[in-house]
């Protein structure tokens, strides 16, 4: 359930918006909730962490990340904690920031999305590696895909992705199996082979004519 914002928690987003590191600093240090939500409307809420990310404000975010009360595991916006975001602009030192806050590397957004995806589908191939030294699981379902009945694992979706070269030998090298099948049948090596042979038939057609 989302809390109504206190007079604080407006004067924290205010400050965001107009970049007002000291403004922010006051409400924070009286009393603003540094996990607030903020309504955007159309059942769209955003977090003071969200708020600083979206006006570009480097200053509260980092001061926001060194608030004792924040929860890095908490939305920040669209549903989705802040590890996502950043594994998702593929800004690597930021990622090891949060995970060393205590950002769980496997915890699902509220739309069944996990944070190794959204490194895998940008091809953001640092913020792979460093969240799965750090323990993301590479055999792990997103949600969407789960419940549609798919069966796709992140091995799947890699095996998919334009990236599937270079993270693949990755994903398997910390426990990634390229061996589980999805609902149909069809297996992370599979959808690699068939990718390299379309490859090989397309260099075919390409070839100059005798």
């Amino acid at each position: 359930m989302i809390k109504s914002l206190t007079n604080m928690d407006r004067k924290l987003f205010a400050a965001i918006r107009n970049q007002d590191v000291d403004g922010a600093c006051s409400a924070l240090a009286n009393g603003a909730n540094p996990n607030a939500q903020m309504d955007l409307g159309k059942k769209e809420f955003i977090s003071p962490l969200g708020y600083a990310l979206m006006h570009d404000n480097t200053a509260i975010w980092n001061i926001l990340l060194q608030h004792p009360y924040l929860d890095i595991n908490h939305s920040i916006s669209m549903g989705r904690p802040a590890l996502h975001w950043m594994a998702h602009i593929g800004d690597l030192e930021m990622v090891k920031t949060l995970i060393e806050r205590g950002a769980n590397v496997n915890k699902l957004a509220e739309n069944g999305t996990l944070a190794l995806g959204y490194a895998i589908g940008h091809y953001h191939i640092g913020v792979i590696t460093c969240l799965l030294e750090n323990g993301a699981n590479p055999n792990a379902a997103q949600t969407p895909f789960r419940d549609m009945g798919l069966g796709e694992t992140l091995m799947h979706m890699t095996a998919r992705s334009g990236c599937h070269t270079n993270c693949l030998g990755l994903m398997i090298r910390h426990g990634g199996n390229p061996h589980t099948p999805d609902a149909n049948g069809i297996t992370p090596l599979d959808i690699v082979k068939k990718r390299a042979q379309h490859i090989m038939e397309l260099r075919a057609q390409c070839r100059p004519k005798p």
